[in-house]
């Protein structure tokens, strides 16, 4: 497999769009953002999740700018070195035990996506430690794991509501209905508490609620109490 790292280097201008040399450029940007900036930009050569927003947010400017600066240093779109990082990206998550692992998730989701990635990271740790037999999203996508031979969709929640005015408040977990088709269990993580619950998943069942017991006064029992943890219902 062809190492990003092994990528020759294109010929760099020999006049920026300043009007300045590439050397008078580069301590131009040396000087304005810090040798580390140059760093970062020689880093998308070689680091497949590594790309030009992650350089804007770091160093506090747009994506356009950078990928401007980009272009300018090493005459090359950035588009062509993203082609190349996509091919070994795929190559590299093809040799994996996921189609898509969660690890490579984390490197390029964000907001709740990048949670979401986070609590499928965590799973597949337990497998690990638990010498259950997985696969990640066995079906393209439309399912999250496949373990042991059963098929699990991973969801969590970090805030939980109030089902009824006077009620108490629960985290609330719904499947869609091409998961509820292909999902035997349901694995539902509680942030708050930092708790996995193993649920079965049946054909008239696609709504869980789980307690809250941290942020009420109702914290004595919970929804679900028999699936806490429940990992052996995967054996």
């Amino acid at each position: 497999m062809q190492q990003l790292s092994q990528l020759s280097l294109p010929i760099p201008y020999k006049r920026g769009l300043r009007g300045l040399s590439r050397g008078q450029f580069i301590k131009h940007l040396r000087k304005r953002y810090g040798p580390q900036l140059l760093k970062d930009l020689n880093v998308l050569f070689h680091k497949p999740f590594w790309n030009l927003t992650d350089v804007a947010q770091k160093h506090g400017f747009s994506r356009e700018y950078a990928r401007q600066l980009f272009a300018q240093i090493y005459r090359i779109p950035y588009r062509q070195i993203q082609e190349r990082k996509a091919r070994v990206r795929r190559a590299e998550e093809s040799a994996l035990n996921c189609t898509k692992d969660p690890v490579a998730k984390l490197a390029t989701y964000k907001g709740k996506k990048k949670m979401g990635a986070q609590v499928e990271l965590m799973v597949k740790q337990k497998c690990e430690e638990l010498g259950f037999e997985y696969k990640c999203e066995p079906n393209g996508g439309s399912i999250d794991f496949e373990i042991n031979g059963y098929m699990v969709e991973v969801k969590s929640m970090s805030k939980s509501r109030k089902t009824s005015k006077r009620g108490p408040k629960y985290f609330g977990f719904y499947l869609l209905e091409s998961q509820r088709k292909l999902a035997d269990f349901m694995i539902a993580y509680v942030w708050p508490t930092q708790t996995f619950y193993v649920i079965p998943v049946t054909d008239s069942q696609y709504r869980f609620y789980i307690r809250d017991g941290v942020s009420t006064h109702y914290s004595a029992g919970t929804n679900h109490a028999e699936h806490k943890e429940a990992w052996h219902l995967l054996k």
